[in-house]
């Protein structure tokens, strides 16, 4: 199956399972969005991927006219057999270390909310969870209305997952890590965003 259609038919499936699209974005264009955006290799030194995929997400987005809110928060996912968990168990984030944050980055546009990086769980979660799923992720993004995926963080049922907005103590220095990602990428992959962006006849929305 071609990449194109891959992601449409994710759109297709988050647009049945979450609801119908609610911001000015299509289904259709916001697979070509993920498409985009997923493409992009990870750097080698980015932990976990999620603040560099919401970084281009972000860039993504402003590029359309969208305005999107970066998020460090919690996410956890229930696999079936264990929990993919980057938050404490109130579904903060949560600085464990000098230099190490547990939590999850991801956006926050109008009522949606916009993660690229489902797809990458898996590889980068070592720490975090088994090395068997019973319920791999069925997304490698999500873009759906947020009240569908915040609320309880106890525990999402098996195969979903929960994102919440809140942050420890110690974590006010990740929006500054944020604004560093973004200066770091925009240079370099903004040009390459606007020529896919018309090659595939995404245009800014109204």
């Amino acid at each position: 199956m071609s990449q194109a259609r891959n992601h449409r038919r994710i759109a297709a499936r988050i647009a049945a399972e979450y609801g119908a699209p609610s911001g000015p974005i299509s289904n259709d264009d916001k697979a070509k969005i993920a498409r985009i955006v997923r493409a992009a290799h990870l750097p080698a030194s980015v932990f976990g991927g999620c603040i560099h995929r919401a970084a281009c997400g972000w860039l993504m987005l402003r590029e359309l006219g969208v305005e999107a809110q970066p998020v460090l928060g919690g996410l956890v996912y229930n696999s079936g057999n264990a929990e993919l968990r980057y938050c404490d168990r109130d579904g903060r984030a949560v600085r464990r270390f000098s230099d190490v944050v547990t939590g999850h980055h991801f956006l926050l546009a109008g009522s949606e909310l916009v993660d690229f990086s489902c797809g990458d769980w898996r590889g980068t979660a070592t720490i975090n969870m088994p090395a068997r799923w019973d319920i791999a992720p069925m997304f490698s993004f999500l873009w759906c209305d947020a009240s569908r995926v915040m609320g309880d963080p106890s525990k999402p049922a098996p195969g979903r997952v929960w994102y919440g907005t809140g942050r420890a103590e110690g974590c006010d220095d990740q929006a500054g890590l944020f604004a560093n990602e973004v200066a770091k990428i925009e240079g370099e992959l903004l040009p390459l965003y606007r020529a896919d962006l018309r090659a595939l006849g995404v245009t800014a929305v109204a």
